[in-house]
C-alpha cells in the first residue's frame, strides 16, 4: 500500500460477529484509504479469522462516518442520543468487495 498511513483494530468477538474501530488515518493517507482499509479489515476478519458479520457503533454527530458505513451496506439496528449501533452481514460485506473492486484491483494479500 502506501506505508504506515493509519491504524484500525478488531475487538469484541461475539461468535461469528466482530467489532472494529479506533479507525485513525494519517493526513498523508490518500483520499481512498478509508475504503481500502475497510475492505482490508473485512477481508482479514472473514477470510483469516472466520468471522461472518460485524457490529459497531458511531457517534451521532459523526455523519460522515455513519454514511460511509451505510454505503457499505451496514444497517442501523438502534440508536440513542450519543451513538448509532450498526450491523453488517457477510452478504453486504461481499457485495462491497465487488462494488469497490477498483480500489484494490489486485485483491488483498495477507502475509502472516
Amino acid at each position: 500500500m502506501h506505508g504506515d498511513i493509519g491504524t484500525i483494530w478488531l475487538y469484541d468477538p461475539r461468535g461469528d460477529n466482530f467489532c472494529w474501530g479506533s479507525w485513525i488515518l494519517s493526513e498523508l493517507a490518500p483520499n481512498y484509504a478509508a475504503i481500502e482499509s475497510a475492505l482490508i479489515i473485512y477481508s482479514f476478519a472473514l477470510d483469516h479469522l472466520g468471522f461472518k458479520n460485524s457490529h459497531f457503533e458511531v457517534r451521532q454527530e459523526n455523519t460522515k462516518v455513519w454514511n460511509f458505513h451505510q454505503r457499505f451496506g451496514a444497517k442501523l439496528i438502534k440508536e440513542d442520543n450519543i451513538q448509532r449501533f450498526y450491523e453488517i452481514s457477510e452478504t453486504s460485506i461481499k457485495e462491497s468487495f465487488l462494488r469497490y473492486i477498483k480500489y484494490l484491483p489486485q485483491g488483498i494479500q495477507v502475509i502472516l
